[in-house]
């Protein structure tokens, strides 16, 4: 007799039996068998008697296992589930992100399958506390710090130096993009490959900032000279 879990987990990381496995095991003497799937991958992972992870279908399905980065990580490393279905003529998928966290294990079954195997799973991506100062966190303070070392340099050539509109704000350009540059390579935004994404995030922000003071020295103006109307 055999008990096949659908939904459920019946297994810890290390494959023993998790105590919903062992409550089973206690209750009725069945052989347990842990699957995992979903409705959008069309296969199911399925456990052979040895219980040491669920098998892929490789004519069905393409899975990686992913970091936070969007890149695969090693194989035994724990990662987010993203499919590519095969067998799926409806509706195909490309690299569709389940959310779901486990690890992919190459090493041949006991049961002679090379096909590589899925770990239970350790949960949900967004079900993940994480603790500390996550990539997110440190990104909005990059950001701030670069934002005020862009402002006081401002700040230091509107107030020391007497140059037109245009010179004023192509040495702005400059200046900024050589920090932008710097900071970005300090910090691993850019690379040798990208660094024009400094000229443009620069450009774009002083587009905008003239804009901004344009519009701010119209309206000076205007009120300027109704003043002196009145």
């Amino acid at each position: 007799r055999r008990i096949i879990g659908i939904g459920e987990g019946l297994r810890e990381q290390n494959f023993d039996l998790n105590l919903l496995g062992r409550k089973i095991k206690e209750k009725w003497d069945v052989q347990l068998f842990a699957t995992y799937s979903s409705t959008e991958m069309g296969a199911t992972f399925s456990e052979c008697e040895f219980g040491q992870g669920g098998h892929v279908h490789p004519e069905l399905i393409i899975v990686e296992i992913i970091g936070d980065d969007g890149l695969p990580v090693p194989d035994g490393q724990p990662g987010e589930i993203v499919v590519t279905t095969l067998g799926v003529e409806a509706m195909p998928l490309l690299r569709f992100r389940t959310g779901d966290i486990a690890a992919k294990i190459v090493d041949q079954c006991k049961c002679g399958r090379n096909s590589y195997r899925l770990t239970p799973l350790v949960g949900r991506k967004n079900n993940i506390i994480w603790m500390g100062l996550t990539a997110e966190i440190v990104l909005v303070f990059q950001l701030f710090a670069l934002s005020f070392v862009i402002a006081l340099v401002n700040y230091l050539l509107d107030e020391y130096l007497s140059l037109s509109i245009i010179g004023n704000y192509l040495l702005k350009y400059i200046i900024a993009t050589a920090i932008v540059m710097l900071f970005g390579f300090v910090v691993g935004w850019f690379y040798q490959s990208n660094f024009w994404m400094a000229f443009v995030y620069v450009g774009v922000v002083l587009v905008l900032a003239y804009m901004v003071d344009a519009i701010k020295t119209r309206k000076d103006i205007e009120y300027i000279n109704s003043r002196i109307n009145k």
